[in-house]
């Protein structure tokens, strides 16, 4: 069983990918950059970016066309606006919020073993779209998951996520939510263990770190 990530816009979701990264390999999933041998394929998408927006269209028309021919689950995640997400709705097997990343097996299970004998479910699915209620901020376990690295000398450290300003011209406290901030300690126990597995270079990430 393969899956394929592709997370779109800026570092934290990069970031972020790494942490859906490792749930889903916890269920035995192996990573792939090659799309067309992946079981799971999945978007880190961005609202804020309407260039981001416009690749995840064509990027999901391009694996619904696919499955005529074989059985795959498509999922999306990330920095969506509520009009993007209603759009989404259709187009993917099933669309879940950042703070929603432990519900991942639940959603899967909800689907079944993606085989080709095993999955109709999916086939058209936009009227059957399951999402689990979940936690309503990033401050119940999210930071807990330790991120599948994709570098080994290179990484990010979220020290914080969304923010409080609501600017006109920003999506973030909508994507994101309020302002959440990651306690000192845990950011410097992560940092540390970064450096002792030999880490070069760590990147401290935020939406908004002025607090």
């Amino acid at each position: 069983m393969k899956y394929c990530l592709i997370p779109l816009g800026c570092q934290m979701n990069k970031s972020d990918s790494e942490r859906i990264s490792s749930v889903i390999e916890a269920m035995d999933y192996k990573y792939t950059d090659n799309e067309e041998e992946a079981d799971l394929l999945g978007i880190v998408a961005c609202s804020v970016r309407q260039r981001a927006i416009d690749r995840v269209y064509g990027r999901i028309a391009k694996w619904n066309r696919w499955k005529n021919k074989r059985s795959l689950l498509t999922f999306v995640s990330g920095c969506i606006l509520e009009e993007d997400e209603k759009k989404f709705l259709k187009l993917f097997d099933f669309v879940f919020r950042m703070t929603d990343i432990n519900k991942i097996p639940e959603i899967i299970n909800h689907y079944g073993v993606v085989i080709p004998a095993a999955i109709d479910l999916q086939k058209n699915s936009s009227s059957d779209i399951f999402i689990p209620s979940g936690v309503d901020n990033f401050d119940e376990g999210f930071w807990d998951i330790k991120p599948r690295y994709n570098s080994s000398f290179e990484a990010f450290i979220p020290i914080q996520n969304g923010c409080d300003k609501f600017c006109t011209y920003c999506a973030v406290p909508y994507t994101r939510g309020r302002e959440v901030s990651r306690s000192s300690d845990e950011i410097i126990n992560e940092l540390e263990s970064l450096v002792e597995a030999g880490y070069k270079s760590i990147t401290l990430l935020g939406q908004n770190v002025n607090s």
